[in-house]
Order: structure tokens, then sequence, then C-alpha cells
């Protein structure tokens, strides 16, 4: 009796320890994730509204995402003019008020949607170039300030295709493809932080389970041993 009290108390102790960190794991992942919510509500609310209901990105706006503990990296265009406006200004007091990481880059988020826009128009169209049958994928990465594509058969010989006959733009990089994926893919940055902070969420439940299996493993062949 006394032996099965004692694998009892060891058993809820190892559970409570396991389910304890993975709070912890859950409770920071949610924290991240809300302000990750707020910073984007908040920056949104100084972009303006079109007449469609869509945002009006300002040309010194390149592009948000985040790090790995959920701080904002916004990224601004190098030698904008648009930098000298009012709106500018109150992005500006929003990285000093929220103590925002800023990234320079090359190409405004608008010019990204725009070769998007481009590249997308081509693929449904009737006489498309050759040089599309190699692309896998062509995805925005806000996070390199770039539209990626992975090409099937990756060599200089096919970048040059591509850049000859499709466009030929600086702010297109190239990657080989690996697996399957779609053909044309959205915005990466927003995509990018969700899944890193559900991961975390999810990697937290796998681990709760994994501790649990353990722990009952460990009482299964204490009790083999006492039978």
């Amino acid at each position: 009796m006394k032996y099965w009290l004692k694998t009892f108390i060891i058993f809820l102790l190892s559970l409570l320890v396991v389910f304890g960190f993975s709070t912890k794991v859950f409770a920071t992942s949610e924290a991240h994730i809300t302000r990750m919510q707020y910073l984007d509500e908040r920056l949104m609310e100084l972009f303006q509204i079109d007449n469609y209901g869509e945002i009006e990105y300002p040309d010194f706006f390149g592009g948000v995402h985040y790090t790995p503990e959920g701080s904002m990296v916004l990224q601004i265009v190098q030698d904008c003019a648009s930098r000298n406006s009012t709106q500018y200004n109150l992005v500006r007091d929003f990285i000093a008020e929220e103590d925002i990481i800023v990234e320079y880059v090359n190409f405004s988020y608008n010019e990204i949607n725009a070769t998007m826009d481009f590249l997308g128009a081509m693929i449904i169209s009737e006489g498309r170039p050759e040089a599309f049958d190699n692309v896998q994928t062509i995805a925005v990465d806000t996070k390199n300030n770039t539209v990626t594509v992975w090409l099937t058969n990756y060599s200089e010989e096919e970048i040059i295709l591509f850049r000859e006959t499709i466009l030929n733009s600086q702010l297109i990089a190239f990657e080989e493809s690996v697996g399957d994926s779609t053909f044309l893919g959205n915005d990466s940055s927003s995509s990018e932080n969700t899944f890193f902070s559900r991961s975390i969420i999810l990697g937290g439940g796998v681990l709760l389970g994994l501790g649990i299996l353990i722990v009952l493993c460990i009482l299964w062949k204490r009790m083999r041993r006492h039978t």
C-alpha cells in the first residue's frame, strides 16, 4: 500500500512539473501574439484607407516582421522623399513610443506588391514565357525585402532566362525549390510570425504529452519489478 502511495505521489509531482513548464510556455507565446496584434493595429491606424477600404501604404514603408522574442522590426526605405512627410513623423513617434526596431531597406512594400501583381498577371496570360515552367513557387519575403522565386532546376542559366524573358528586377531573389508548395504565394511576414508563435504553443503541448508518457513508462517499469 505504501509503495502505491509513493508511486502515485511521484506521478503527481512529475505531472505538475511538466504541466507547469508547459503552461509557462503557453502564456509567453500568447503574450507575444497579443503584443504583435496590438502593434500591427497601432501601425495600420497611422496609414490611410482608400475609397475601396484598402490600406494605402506610404512609400517609405518597406514591411514588418518580428524577432523570435516578439519585437516588431519596422522596415523603412532608404532615401525616400516621403520620409519628410507628416505621416512619417507619426510613424517615427510610434517607433519611439513602442520601442520598435528599425531596419532600413531598398524597396517599398508597394514596389514588392506591384511586382507580385505583375508576375501573377503573367502567369495566367495566354502567351506566358516558357521560363515559368521551371518556377515552382513565387512569394513575398518581407523579412528579406524581396520577392523570392523558387526554381525547380536552379542554375545561373535559368536565372538569366527568367530575368530576360519575364522580369529583370533587383528585388527578385532566387532559391532552389524543395518539395511541393503552391505556385503563387502570399506575403510571408505575418504567416511566418504566427507560425513561430503557434509552433511554440504546439511544441509545449507535445512536450507535455511526452513528459506524461515518460512518467507512465517509469511507473510501468516499477510496477513490473514489484509483481
